[in-house]
């Protein structure tokens, strides 16, 4: 029986691509394509085997949708170089009751050679619809969620030679503002570790507010990223979990362009009053899962 498709959340994984410099390794990066709606990865950084954990929604607006994967080559300065690129047809998604594609390897290529594979997974609307449901009945009776920011990465200066300093402001929305839970500055780094808990009391709240900043010494810090992430999309049905949770700047011609900026490791631990719904894994044992539901 054929479904309705409305929109698809794409997540991508990894990938295994050709080394295109002669001093050190790729920097790769991904624009993916569906039905005239893009998005652009972050670069990751002298690497043959990136893992990005990205995951964009995408409306579906054709009978036979195909999502098209271009990989790159970051080269500040000159052309990026291509890496290869590759389609995956979204259309088997009306016929697949489960509604999910785990893990495809899509190949990428170049000149007619495969030259490398990307791992994505794809979730259509109506599973989208089932797992977020099911998500904000269980937020509607969280008494509170223990939250902890344990580490960040891809975060970047205007100036290229310096490293930021940065630090993470959380408060839960619409009522709480003023509780405001700050961690430590992390200095000169991209790839700052915190491991910092905070117990926020989410009664009437909706979501998390997420603001990183950029420690200055002389006058104000700067923003390097920000993102709303309501309770209902951090599948808390599932109990304590981790994930990456990619944070956007406002940038281009008037301020008008969300880029990402970043990404922010979250753990969290839902209480419903009394006890943990979940018991808290240990740090090895904890998982890290893409935004929206399992896949």
């Amino acid at each position: 029986m054929s479904k309705d498709l409305q929109s698809v959340r794409v997540t991508v994984h990894s990938g295994k691509v050709k080394d295109a410099d002669w001093v050190g390794k790729s920097d790769p990066y991904v624009i993916l394509s569906l039905d005239g709606t893009k998005w652009k990865s972050v670069t990751k950084d002298n690497t043959l085997t990136p893992e990005w954990n990205e995951t964009w929604e995408f409306p579906i607006k054709s009978q036979n949708p195909v999502l098209e994967i271009q990989c790159y080559d970051a080269d500040p300065g000159k052309k990026d170089d291509p890496l290869g690129e590759g389609k995956l047809d979204i259309g088997p998604l009306r016929h697949d009751p489960e509604g999910v594609m785990r893990h495809k390897q899509v190949p990428l290529f170049l000149k007619g050679k495969e030259e490398g594979w990307i791992d994505v997974s794809v979730v259509a609307s109506w599973k989208i619809a089932q797992e977020t449901g099911a998500s904000a009945a269980t937020a509607e009776k969280v008494k509170s969620i223990a939250l902890t920011v344990k580490a960040g990465k891809g975060f970047t200066k205007g100036d290229v030679l310096t490293k930021p300093d940065p630090y993470v402001k959380v408060y839960t929305m619409p009522h709480r503002k003023l509780e405001v839970f700050e961690t430590r500055t992390q200095k000169n780094t991209a790839e700052p570790v915190w491991e910092e808990t905070h117990n926020f009391d989410t009664v009437g709240e909706k979501e998390f507010k997420i603001e990183v900043y950029d420690k200055d010494k002389v006058g104000k810090d700067d923003l390097l990223g920000e993102i709303q992430v309501p309770f209902k999309e951090l599948g808390l049905q599932h109990g304590a979990s981790s994930r990456w949770i990619p944070v956007f700047k406002a940038s281009g011609f008037g301020k008008k362009e969300m880029k990402q900026s970043g990404e922010v490791h979250l753990h969290y631990v839902p209480n419903m009053g009394g006890q943990d719904f979940y018991p808290k894994p240990s740090g090895s044992g904890s998982h890290t899962a893409p935004p929206g539901p399992p896949i």
